[in-house]
């Protein structure tokens, strides 16, 4: 690896990043990594909100015209994304070089290419009085809905969002520690709350950088914590709440 590796965001349709071997990625699962040895260290980490502030300049554009609404707020926008791709920076192996660029739409002038490091706060700091205080609303939010049997060793639960299903069995020795783990993800401890079930791994992110911090990112894994098997975009609160209920209400397991 003769080349100092690097990841550039630089968003465009079904975007977030472009890797050393000039290959787009998405942003799906919040998620931005490198799985190719030969254009660096491996690793995977999980941004909670950063697919949402991708769509949401997706959903202002016209792709066809390479144009963006008139309306979009590309300050605030910008704002957000650098927060982000410092968040990013913080976590990933020091030996890339991270760079953020405009989309091609953006005609705007508000900032050019930026090396992401430890100066992009003198920049971030520039735009945020600038940046308005007034979330634009969520460009996209997944519901999860819930199916459960119970048998006589464990419950069955199955996770559905739209065609994406994943069903799993829990055993009933692991309610408590869902139950704690649920209460960790309330009370925010830890960037990231995870529990070790057989078989699989749940996850839970709350959002700490953007506009949204009432949301978070949740995935299911096998194995290494960032190969997701179920993934979804939701309002903290709700989850919590969805799956409490579901687990412990409807099954009368919450005594």
């Amino acid at each position: 690896m003769n080349k100092k590796p690097y990841i550039r965001i630089s968003p465009d349709i079904d975007v977030l990043f472009v890797d050393g071997d000039s290959c787009c990625a998405s942003a799906y699962g919040d998620e931005i990594g490198n799985d190719s040895p030969w254009l660096g260290p491996r690793f995977s980490i999980v941004v909670s909100g950063i697919d949402e502030w991708v769509r949401r300049y997706e959903d202002a554009t016209d792709f066809a015209e390479t144009t963006t609404e008139p309306s979009f707020d590309w300050i605030s926008w910008h704002y957000e994304g650098l927060c982000f791709a410092k968040a990013i920076w913080k976590q990933m192996p020091r030996c890339y070089t991270l760079y953020y660029e405009p989309p091609f739409e953006d005609h705007s002038g508000t900032i050019g290419e930026v090396i992401i490091d430890e100066n992009v706060d003198s920049l971030i700091g520039r735009l945020r009085p600038l940046a308005k205080r007034t979330p634009a609303p969520l460009s996209r939010k997944d519901n999860i809905e819930y199916q459960l049997e119970r048998k006589d060793d464990c419950v069955q639960i199955t996770f559905r969002i739209n065609n994406l299903v994943l069903g799993m069995p829990l055993s009933f020795k692991s309610l408590p520690g869902i139950k704690q783990w649920l209460k960790d993800i309330i009370d925010a401890k830890g960037e990231v709350c995870t529990i070790q079930l057989t078989g699989y791994n749940l996850h839970y992110a709350r959002q700490t950088v953007g506009f949204h911090p009432e949301m978070g990112r949740f995935w299911i894994s096998k194995n290494y914590p960032y190969n997701d098997e179920f993934t979804a975009y939701v309002d903290t609160k709700e989850f919590v709440r969805g799956f409490y209920l579901s687990l412990m209400t409807e099954l009368g397991l919450n005594h």
